[in-house]
């Protein structure tokens, strides 16, 4: 291999781990980024449930009990509902952030096969040497 490709090889390798590096600070970013959105929503619905708790309650007939009860469901219904829209969100931009970071590692799995092979060509290369290096011994013996 000449210099300039030395060069360029370790030039690309290089960049392949600066941009692992700035792929990993923006999954972090993104990360925390959600954990602040989680801490947020869990204090609203914190202050919710002590607005509900603090409302004065009401004596109610058989009728406006069940229709309350009802509501509750419905709330309760609706705001799971809505807590998992937000994870789902969030999953999906988590997925985005690792979309990248599975494409190097495939092309990490890519690269650790060249080398394998580089390898035990090298082996093979070395095995062949000695082999012909041994024949040329024999070869000078045999002459004297």
């Amino acid at each position: 291999m000449s210099e300039p490709e030395k060069r360029s090889y370790a030039d690309t390798e290089k960049e392949q781990n600066e941009e692992v590096i700035q792929e990993g600070a923006e999954a972090r970013a993104e990360q925390e980024v959600m954990e602040a959105e989680t801490i947020r929503s869990a204090e609203e619905e914190e202050q919710e449930t002590v607005a509900k708790e603090k409302a004065p309650k009401r004596k109610q007939s058989k009728k406006k009990t069940s229709d309350s009860r009802r509501k509750r469901e419905q709330f309760d219904i609706t705001s799971i509902k809505k807590q998992l829209e937000k994870q789902t969100d969030g999953l999906a931009r988590i997925d985005q952030v690792l979309q990248p970071l599975r494409r190097l590692g495939k092309g990490l799995n890519v690269q650790s096969k060249a080398v394998k092979e580089i390898n035990t060509s090298v082996k093979q290369s070395q095995k062949q040497i000695m082999k012909i290096q041994k024949a040329i011994q024999k070869g000078k013996i045999r002459r004297k």
